[in-house]
């Protein structure tokens, strides 16, 4: 009554109300039980017919007179009024084309940037129902919104419960904005087919043009297409019609971080651009200036595989890279490649938000190139030594062993689990702990040979003994192989009796404190430890931090 009431106020002749009195309390009861308003609307009728506006049957009903005479009498007082209202009797007026209002200018703007009204008039082209679209205005419903509606949504919130007419809508959302990105050189570049084995190089075009040309040449003498910033532009909308396409055919992007990538305006651009486009990143620390970046390229690049040019040799950095963007071809014959070499190669790129933390300065490009390409290298250079992988030579940084290192850690491990922790090892030499494994050789000259001997004749214990005298803790690298190998308790045993302190690290998932797969003393002994967890990615960049501020915390004289 409350509505009636409401309406009724704001306009007297757009409501005729019939009433029906099934008591007896007649006009009286009329005038208690409805607003003032409603009764005089049912007094008044319409012209002078109050009393067919007013149908009394509460004296028939009083005498029990049957339901199919009750509505007789209604249906009799009340069918010469009623009749009137009946659509029957309505002449027959055609729907005007357009709602007052529309102008048709949608047509000529992009469908994220319509308003309300605009969607209004392109669902009235569509013929849908006016109650779905009294639904879109009611709601708000723009263009940009209309965008990221679903299913759920259309049915949901605004109650298109018709099946086909939600099909309809999505479908020609869906042929809109194709249309317009069809129409567009941005739309046509999002949905340009990248082609396999091509690389977009994104640098400062003016101040590291050499770089970019020596790691050109290098790519594509390992059969790589590369592309890069051909012509500026007059602004940036011009730069990006210019280059777009170019960065569009290509399947990685390559983004080289040297000392003026930060201050670049056009190496913002592109990598901005890259991401909208969706194509794979790959980050080249030629210099490490991540922190010099603005916080969106931080943020876009953080989980971007990266590669430190500094922390190996060119060529090897060369290899890997291109193994990650060059698919190897399924009609070579047979070859016999070294164990070294085939891990490198499957090795993957780590992160580079991970990079950005742990790689030291890097040399630049063309000068470790030239350096690289020398047939005779000198060995008495101070950067550098000589390694020997198999019959190859080849040079790699030093590190070196003057420099006294504020903690030192020695690392327990089973040999299944080599390759995470060399990773390892390099992230905490990047913190300035100095880290042993069980080598033949001092750790600090790089090398990686590890004692896998079966029969143990006493060196391995005294190298151990002797390693762990003369660290602050011993880093357990447990995987669920470690906990039931004789060897890695016998390393518990040992820190036990040098009094070191334990920190384990879980390189995989393994239940902690230990279950009943090791033994009952070292589960004893390690069920009071805590464990820090980098068995995957996501809580590798969580807890490598609180790796680094635990080992850092102990102090004392080893």
């Amino acid at each position: 009554m409350r509505t009636l009431a409401e309406r009724l106020h704001d306009n007297r002749a757009s409501l005729h109300l019939f009433a029906v009195l099934l008591d007896a309390q007649g006009q009286s009861g009329l005038e208690r039980q409805c607003p003032p308003i409603l009764a005089e609307a049912i007094r008044r009728g319409d012209g002078d017919a109050s009393a067919a506006s007013l149908v009394d049957i509460a004296e028939s009903r009083r005498r029990g007179a049957a339901e199919s005479e009750l509505i007789a009498q209604c249906s009799a007082r009340l069918a010469p009024q009623l009749e009137r209202f009946a659509t029957d009797f309505r002449p027959l007026l055609p729907e005007p084309l357009l709602a007052p209002g529309y102008t048709g200018q949608f047509a000529s703007k992009r469908f994220l940037a319509w308003t309300v009204n605009d969607l209004q008039e392109w669902l009235h082209s569509l013929d849908i129902r006016e109650f779905y679209r009294q639904q879109f205005a009611e709601q708000g419903v723009d263009g940009f919104l209309a965008y990221s509606l679903t299913d759920a949504d259309l049915a949901g919130s605004l109650r298109v419960d018709v099946q086909l007419s939600r099909k309809k809508l999505t479908r020609e959302i869906l042929n809109r904005l194709q249309a317009e990105q069809r129409d567009s050189w941005s739309g046509r570049c999002r949905l340009t087919k990248p082609r396999p084995g091509c690389v977009f190089l994104v640098c400062d075009p003016r101040r590291d043009a050499k770089t970019r040309d020596v790691l050109k040449l290098a790519l594509e003498r390992r059969r790589v297409r590369v592309s890069h910033v051909e012509e500026l532009g007059e602004s940036r909308d011009d730069f990006l019609r210019k280059n777009g396409p170019a960065m569009a055919a290509c399947g990685h992007v390559l983004v080289l971080l040297t000392e003026h990538s930060a201050r670049s305006a056009v190496f913002y651009h592109c990598v901005m651009f890259a991401e909208w486009l969706g194509r794979r990143v790959i980050v080249l620390f030629l210099t490490n200036c991540w922190f010099q970046l603005r916080p969106a390229l931080r943020a876009l690049l953080y989980d971007a595989q990266g590669l430190d040019f500094s922390g190996q040799p060119v060529a090897d950095s060369l290899d890997e890279l291109g193994s990650a963007i060059v698919a190897p071809e399924r009609t070579h014959p047979a070859v016999v490649l070294e164990q070294s070499y085939v891990r490198k190669l499957a090795r993957k790129l780590p992160p580079a938000g991970y990079l950005a933390h742990t790689s030291a300065p890097a040399r630049s490009l063309d000068s470790a190139a030239s350096s690289s390409q020398s047939q005779q290298p000198n060995p008495a250079s101070p950067g550098f030594i000589r390694t020997r992988t198999g019959t190859q030579s080849s040079l790699a940084p030093s590190v070196p062993s003057q420099q006294p290192q504020q903690t030192s850690v020695f690392i327990s491990y089973h040999w299944d689990s080599t390759e995470a922790v060399l990773e390892l090892k390099r992230f905490l030499i990047g913190h300035g702990i100095r880290v042993q494994l069980d080598t033949d050789k001092s750790p600090d000259e790089g090398s990686m040979k590890i004692m896998k001997g079966v029969r143990d004749d006493g060196s391995r214990k005294v190298f151990i003994e002797k390693a762990m005298r003369d660290c602050h803790c011993v880093l357990l690298a447990v995987t669920p192989k470690y906990l039931r190998s004789e060897n890695c308790q016998s390393d518990i045993e040992a820190a036990y009796r040098q009094r070191r302190p334990l920190l384990p690290v879980l390189l995989t998932f393994c239940a902690w404190p230990p279950d009943s797969s090791c033994a009952a003393g070292l589960r004893k002994r390690l069920a009071a430890i805590p464990a820090i967890d980098i068995g995957s990615e996501r809580l590798a960049k969580k807890n490598l931090a609180r790796l680094v501020q635990r080992v850092q915390q102990i102090s004392g004289p080893p």
